[in-house]
């Protein structure tokens, strides 16, 4: 089995991986690896490298599968009729939203049994157009309002900031200061325009590191979840935080729960995906069933 380990170097813990992979590989495994050099540079060797090996592991956060993904699902774009490889995340990052959806941990050996396993399954993946023309994938999320504003702030706190904590304090330091902006969003037989403090469309069923915020989203149903958060204070937020950890639907007037195949933002704001500030919108956003081999 061909495998590549893409290495997020920003990540002092992950250096150490390739002394662990030498001890796991076995004679039949041809292992390679190599570290990010910069933001973005995931992208380009996913694109460079997804033909070539059965297995792209992307090492690192949720930050390292979204760039490995949009390599991905560029190298499906640019050659359609090649074979890509199959993408095996292994968490190490502080937030490791998407893997909470699996229950993978971050333990090698754990990440050895699933790549010897071999046994993949087929993964839904969103697509969002900009109006300038460029499109970026997500796997797990994407959201405007408070989600891009707690992105901000969690880059600038110090790296070594325990990754939890990282994201708890951002979320409770953003709702102090946020100001709820109206959005225009439609799609077929939705419509909402309002104020709102977050707007999350979801693949997956987590994020703000174990937030979660669509308890019935399923990665392979072909369909979108949308959660849409209104005018809910701090103190609400606080209340509820118990029932968005066991990931349960909250019972909250100012809090809405809708399933969609695709939808148009109308309004113009900043968007994060999958934790990574992107293009702002206006954009249209679709998933693109059954497109991934995930392992």
């Amino acid at each position: 089995m061909r495998v590549l380990f893409i290495l997020n170097a920003s990540k002092r813990k992950i250096r150490r991986i390739p002394a662990a992979l030498s001890v796991h590989k076995s004679k039949e495994d041809n292992f390679e690896h190599i570290f990010t050099k910069r933001k973005g540079h995931a992208i380009e060797i996913t694109l460079q490298n997804a033909g070539n090996f059965d297995v792209i592991v992307p090492v690192g956060g949720d930050g390292t599968i979204h760039e490995c993904v949009n390599g991905m699902m560029q190298f499906k774009m640019h050659y359609p009729e090649k074979q890509v490889a199959a993408i095996a995340p292994w968490p190490m990052g502080s937030g490791n939203d998407f893997a909470r959806n699996f229950q993978w941990t971050s333990k090698a050996s754990d990440m050895m049994e699933r790549l010897q396993s071999r046994t993949t399954k087929t993964i839904d993946v969103g697509s969002v157009q900009f109006e300038d023309g460029q499109t970026r994938y997500f796997i797990n999320e994407l959201s405007m309002g408070l989600g891009p504003d707690v992105v901000r702030m969690i880059e600038k706190f110090p790296r070594l900031f325990p990754g939890k904590l990282k994201f708890a304090f951002a979320i409770l330091i953003t709702f102090l200061y946020y100001k709820r902006k109206r959005m225009d969003v439609q799609g077929a037989g939705f419509l909402h325009q309002d104020n709102t403090m977050a707007f999350v469309v979801s693949n997956g069923k987590y994020f703000g590191s174990g937030i979660g915020i669509s308890p019935e989203a399923e990665l392979n149903d072909g369909l979108l979840n949308v959660t849409i958060i209104g005018n809910v204070s701090l103190f609400d937020y606080l209340r509820q935080l118990g029932t968005l950890k066991r990931c349960e639907k909250v019972n909250h007037p100012k809090v809405s729960y809708h399933v969609l195949e695709n939808l148009q933002i109308l309004t113009q704001g900043s968007m994060e995906t999958d934790g990574e500030l992107s293009a702002p919108a206006p954009a249209k956003i679709q998933i693109i069933k059954s497109v991934l081999e995930i392992l």
